[in-house]
């Protein structure tokens, strides 16, 4: 119907199953308001989509946590994931002894050795030892193999797409879920698990929030794929609500609308973000166990890698109230960028504050802001790591190797609003 009432989610659930079918694009009506409700299902995206000045209403307000973990769209691939019957890979190995019919994106896991113990807040006893990497046909590694794995659990190949997948405009707005303040995340967004696709144009916003919700992934999220890009999208902070962490103390919930999780080549161009100074709204972007993500001409409130990065490149943005924060392995450039933040790079203390690799800051402006600017000039620090050595992350803690700094600029004073837009 797209009168913004109607539910019209099976509908647009038969489109794309037909365009899946037939191989043809899907066209949404740019006149039409697409309601959603709180239905337990998923539209399947296989084929290209342009959804152009369409409104999406996405209403979580009746979605039960039993039903909050399905995306409302996922983007899939035709080419099912296979296993490979290896035994184990070491760090930096070159080769596997396999011929594949595709390049892969490689998801290597030992469930029974566990990283990433976090401490503080939202202490954690580890995760799988986890990573991925980029196999071609001929079984040639192209992306870094970062541990030892004497024992593998899984070692599974996700072949990458050869055709670029294009997914055009979309307005959403979430209207946002009035659970209780606990760590029940909703996934009522886009997930994609395809390699080789672009999402041009997408806007999304959140409406009704409460003094009370559950956290969410991630509007746009990224599985087990290798090179999307995101192009003009705008995005929205989620408000930060609190509940009591692992520690059995308060603590606020991160809440994302862009979440990355075992993904390589994932890149964000201009793409923005309004109101990266407000401290009510929790930082937009969060990644774990991902490789060569490119942040460029960007405005956010935050990047940040919780469960390791590899190779990280902000450039020619501004990065807001949270900062950029990382852990991880290889090289993180950050150039021509503005920031606003108690630091110009946090290493997350609450996994080691390791990064294993290089670290170059060239041609910023950094604003002290926030608990910086609150403590006064002696408290300001341009990188901030904490390891108190006495806590077993999973992983030998490293601090950069070497540390680049250029035209690094530090503006003590106050700034007015033309600053967030390049003035």
């Amino acid at each position: 119907m797209g009168d913004g009432v109607v539910d019209d989610f099976a509908a647009i659930r038969r489109a794309h199953a037909y365009a899946n079918e037939h191989e043809l694009s899907v066209v949404a009506d740019p006149t039409k308001s697409y309601y959603i409700g709180n239905e337990y299902a998923e539209a399947l995206i296989g084929t290209d989509t342009d959804w152009g000045t369409a409104r999406f209403i996405i209403d979580d307000t009746g979605v039960t946590p039993e039903k909050r973990g399905m995306p409302v769209f996922r983007v899939i691939s035709f080419q099912e994931p296979y296993a490979l019957d290896v035994s184990r890979i070491k760090k930096g190995q070159m080769r596997i002894d396999a011929q594949l019919p595709a390049n892969a994106l490689v998801v290597a896991i030992d469930s029974e050795f566990k990283q990433f113990r976090r401490v503080g807040l939202n202490q954690s006893s580890g995760h799988p030892k986890t990573d991925c990497f980029i196999l071609d046909q001929t079984g040639t590694i192209l992306t870094p193999v970062l541990w030892d794995f004497d024992r593998l659990t899984s070692l599974t190949a996700h072949p990458i797409d050869k055709r670029m997948l294009t997914i055009k405009g979309g307005i959403f707005t979430t209207v946002a879920n009035q659970a209780e303040s606990r760590y029940t995340y909703y996934s009522r967004g886009i997930l994609v698990r395809r390699s080789n696709v672009t999402l041009d144009g997408l806007v999304h916003d959140v409406t009704g929030e409460l003094d009370h919700g559950a956290p969410y992934h991630g509007f746009v999220r990224t599985e087990d794929c290798a090179y999307v890009a995101f192009r003009d999208c705008h995005f929205t902070g989620h408000k930060i609500y609190e509940t009591i962490g692992a520690a059995n103390l308060p603590v606020m919930m991160g809440s994302y609308d862009i979440s990355l999780h075992r993904s390589i080549g994932i890149s964000f161009i201009n793409c923005k973000q309004d109101n990266i100074l407000d401290s009510t709204l929790w930082g937009v972007f969060t990644s774990n166990y991902c490789k060569d993500i490119l942040v460029d001409g960007c405005t956010f409130s935050r990047v940040d890698s919780h469960m390791d990065v590899t190779n990280y490149a902000i450039k020619n943005s501004i990065i807001g109230w949270q900062g950029l924060k990382a852990i991880g392995h290889g090289r993180m450039l950050v150039e021509n960028v503005t920031i606003f933040a108690g630091e110009v790079v946090q290493l997350r203390g609450d996994y080691g504050s390791t990064w294993d690799g290089d670290l170059v800051i060239r041609n910023v402006i950094w604003y002290p802001t926030g608990r910086a600017l609150q403590q006064g000039a002696g408290s300001i620090s341009l990188i901030t790591s904490t390891n108190t050595g006495d806590h077993d992350f999973g992983y030998v803690c490293s601090q950069p190797r070497n540390v680049t700094i250029e035209n690094l600029r530090v503006m003590d004073g106050e700034f007015s609003c033309s600053v967030l837009n390049g003035n």
